[in-house]
């Protein structure tokens, strides 16, 4: 007779994560500040006060905050809630108004307790946990949903490592991606586990670390961290680019990418941003308007109007352009004629038409002519001598263009370009050169600024770390806090800044960014592991150890913890410091899992005491010395006794049975019911009825007897829990044509062990 076991099958649930897709910044503020959220309840259980998130933005700090609370919530609720599922499985009620069990003291806790034992109570009658039920909102649903499962034994109930059952020869563990981690195979099942510093999660399969995500507890990411669950990814705060690394965030040059200015303004790159500031000095053709605030065109043909001398002028932005335009004859000055639509000078000599004599000298200027005795340029002094210079510029109102500036020279002139503002003539180089205000200390500049030398112009610049004000021109200290160049905290100081860190950080050789501080490192802060996180640390204790609020140790009693359902022994369990002993009572043998036991065949290994007569039966954790004794005309054969031939005088003979059976049964205490005990089967003969009858050992109603035809099957209808050792007795009637022509009884001892294993 073979025991029977009890078959669980793995429901795994599967987490389908994304494959690794970009993420907005939105997604990665969500995502970072739900997962911070979610860590702080579970570890807090409030969500009262909090400090502020760093790594943040200033702008979505408000979101990050919304984000964090709604998580936070969430995660007290499910921590509540798995706390009231374990009071219902702990001690399977839920007593409220006044007298809360153990720990159920929140209204997550009252619900999900009530919802459990109502999952329980559908799952022990047979309910089908995934039919449609009534909606009774998320929470609710899943503790109901979780306790049918378990109380059903159907798929989605993971087995206990201890669970009895015969093996299907199938080593679930070779399937890739069964287990987060580790794979245990037990007969015709498996379970998952963690590895140290990690918990299992409620789907059997996936492992979190014990402090949270991996982003929570060492990010490696400069700016922002976002943990999947499959991968780690790294983004970077606005005005900045994630590096090749993609870990670290190189500052996005915002000036060289694309110019976001205006017209007039000078992009200036910070760290992580950028700056728009207008020139004091305008490009060529503009010139600063403080009403506009910013640089607008200069109208060159109403500025100057004799610019284009006798050609039109027309104004473009940022410059103009000299047309020609036709001329009427009697615009024309005297001694000018019309040329080409312009005004050109009448050469009076070189036509003949002046009043000169022969002992004059004809010499034309512009508009006129002039009859001398002298050279060109030159004039009779007092004493009729040609020793005067004659001063064109003075005498010859038009002796050059009104774009050019009119030079005398001795014997003549010349008509040199006219240099624009902020420039000079040089008479070696015949051409215009920049003024040095600066060198020639031509400038304006205030006390504390600097003059440098532009082409045609100068500036006057600040200090490094001050700004020119644009009203009264002083040079101001620049707040470089607002522009958000430190990391952590900022200082402004006169002229410059200084960074700090928060707590848990150390300042950066770039004197700006903070990188943490690994406080296991530096001063072993906790009692027996420390796990360094950003910004802080975490205190954990080894396996078989709970970590209490002040960062002690204590031992778990792993034999009190899982005393139920999920015990971790098939026999006794001996709690250890920091683990756990399996034990098995006399009889019985550990095997090679260290957790289940298997009873010692005494009979088989030859430890029994029966002797020659009697027989060695093996039972639960023992053995039984059997001696069959026949009764007078009965003949043993084994554990059967076999009527001899009866005389036709001999009526007590013929009243004997035909044969008396001997069956022995070894039981586990508290056996799954209905279970099939034994069966007895008579040889089908034609024209033969046959009658089943138990005669003995049925006084508490603990079995019941069916029959078809000729088969009789005795089962157990009551769990019976041993130590007990039961005989029963079964009789079989054969009739035929309504004569009794045959009869056998079975003899069956049934020895109840008082262990379920």
């Amino acid at each position: 007779m073979q025991r029977f076991g009890v078959l669980f099958v793995v429901f795994g649930l599967f987490l389908n994560y994304g494959e690794g897709k970009e993420m907005s910044a939105i997604q990665s503020i969500m995502s970072r500040c739900c997962t911070l959220g979610k860590e702080f309840g579970t570890t807090n259980l409030h969500c009262e006060s909090y400090e502020s998130v760093f790594g943040i933005p200033e702008s979505d700090r408000i979101d990050c905050e919304n984000i964090f609370s709604s998580c936070c919530k969430r995660s007290i609720e499910i921590a509540y809630c798995d706390r009231g599922i374990r009071d219902y499985n702990t001690i399977k009620r839920c007593v409220y108004g006044g007298m809360l069990s153990a720990s159920c003291f929140n209204i997550q806790d009252e619900e999900c307790c009530k919802c459990c034992r109502l999952g329980s109570n559908a799952g022990e009658q047979g309910m089908d946990c995934n039919a449609e039920i009534p909606d009774l909102g998320t929470l609710c649903k899943s503790s109901f949903l979780t306790c049918c499962l378990d109380s059903s034994g159907r798929p989605g109930n993971v087995p206990s490592p201890t669970t009895t059952t015969v093996d299907n020869g199938v080593n679930e563990c070779n399937t890739p991606g069964v287990c987060q981690h580790r794979c245990v195979d037990t007969p015709n099942s498996y379970y998952c586990e963690c590895n140290p510093g990690y918990i299992l999660q409620s789907d059997g399969i996936t492992c979190i670390p014990a402090g949270g995500d991996r982003c929570t507890i060492s990010s490696p990411c400069e700016h922002q961290c976002t943990d999947t669950g499959e991968e780690i990814i790294c983004s970077c705060d606005s005005g900045y680019e994630l590096h090749t690394d993609s870990r670290s965030c190189n500052d996005v040059d915002e000036c060289r990418v694309g110019n976001p200015c205006q017209a007039g303004e000078t992009c200036i790159n910070e760290v992580g941003a950028y700056t728009c500031q207008r020139a004091i000095r305008c490009e060529s053709g503009y010139e600063y308007s403080d009403l506009a605030q910013q640089c607008t065109d200069i109208n060159e043909c109403l500025l100057y109007p004799t610019i284009c001398a006798l050609k039109q002028c027309v104004n473009r932005v940022g410059s103009y352009q000299c047309v020609d335009r036709k001329v009427p004859t009697k615009q024309c000055s005297e001694g000018y004629e019309v040329y080409k639509g312009t005004c050109r000078d009448i050469d009076e000599c070189a036509l003949g038409v002046h009043t000169c004599n022969q002992k004059e000298r004809c010499i034309n200027y512009r508009g006129r002519f002039r009859c001398e005795n002298c050279r060109r340029g030159f004039k009779v002094d007092g004493s009729n001598q040609c020793t005067i210079d004659i001063n064109e510029c003075e005498e010859e109102v038009n002796a050059c263009r009104s774009n050019t500036i009119c030079q005398n020279t001795i014997g003549g002139y010349q008509c040199r370009r006219r240099c624009p503002t902020g420039y000079k003539y040089d008479e070696v180089q015949q051409a215009c050169i920049d003024v040095d205000e600066c060198s020639e200390n031509s400038h304006n500049c205030l006390v504390g600024q600097t003059c440098v030398n532009r082409q045609g112009s100068f500036t006057c610049q600040c200090p490094l770390g001050y700004n020119a004000n644009r009203l009264t021109g002083r040079c101001e200290d620049v707040d470089e806090c607002q522009r958000r160049v430190c990391q952590h905290k900022c200082t402004n100081t006169p002229g410059s800044f200084q960074c700090s860190c928060n707590e848990g950080f150390e300042l950066n050789s770039d004197g700006r960014t903070c990188k943490d501080l690994d406080e296991c490192v530096i001063s072993s802060p906790c009692q027996q592991r420390c796990m360094n996180t950003y910004g802080s640390y975490r205190c954990y204790c080894e396996r078989g150890y709970r970590t209490r609020e002040d960062g002690s140790c204590v031992d778990n009693d792993e034999c009190s913890l899982f005393a139920g359902r999920g015990r971790l022994c098939g026999g006794i369990c001996y709690n250890t410091l920091g683990s756990y002993e399996c034990r098995c009572p006399p009889g019985y043998t550990l095997q090679s899992d260290r957790r289940t036991c298997k009873d010692q065949n005494e009979c088989d290994l030859g430890l029994d005491n029966c002797g020659s007569e009697h027989t060695c039966f093996n039972i639960g954790g023992s053995f039984k010395c059997n001696y069959v004794q026949c009764p007078n005309y009965f003949t043993k054969d084994n554990s059967k006794c076999i009527r001899q031939i009866c005389g036709i005088n001999d009526p007590e003979c013929i009243r004997q049975p035909t044969s008396i059976t001997h069956t022995y049964i070894s039981w586990y205490s508290l056996p799954q019911v209905p279970a099939m005990v034994y069966r007895l089967t008579a040889t089908p003969q034609s024209g033969y009825t046959y009658e089943f009858t138990l005669t003995k050992g049925n006084e508490r109603n603990e079995f019941q007897l069916r029959s078809l035809y000729n088969v009789g099957t005795l089962n157990m209808i009551t769990s019976i829990r041993g130590p007990r050792e039961i005989e029963l007795e079964l009789e079989l009637n054969m009739y035929f044509m309504g004569t009794l022509r045959g009869r056998n009884i079975a003899k069956i001892f049934l020895y109840v062990s008082e262990y379920t294993y």
